[in-house]
């Protein structure tokens, strides 16, 4: 978890792809407001004390279903009519939270 003031940090691009501006594309679910408002209730006293570790700003908290890698900005669009088309029609899926889980990073 990260500050709201601390800008996010992820791997770097392969170094193949260092030139071509390339994007982290991931396709998520956003949160309801109220399971918003009870992460963060539910970190903030979790996070106190512990120096190491910083919360995401709330605005960005969300669902990863899936990672899509370091793209060129150019398949933003075709991608995200891709998922949008996987996610037509198809019904609300049933989600259930279970207890959290913490996952240090190995680095």
């Amino acid at each position: 978890m990260r500050d709201a003031a601390e800008p996010a940090r992820s791997p770097a691009p392969p170094p193949d792809r260092r030139n071509a501006a390339p994007v982290r594309l991931f396709a998520a679910l956003e949160l309801p407001d109220a399971v918003r408002t009870a992460l963060i209730a539910w970190r903030s006293p979790v996070l106190r004390g512990a120096d190491s570790l910083h919360a995401v700003a709330p605005a960005s908290l969300h669902v990863t279903l899936a990672f899509l890698g370091w793209k060129p900005e150019e398949a933003i669009a075709p991608l995200a009519e891709l998922v949008e088309a996987s996610a037509a029609g198809g019904g609300a899926a049933g989600l259930a939270l279970g207890e959290p889980l913490s996952i240090s990073r190995l680095a």
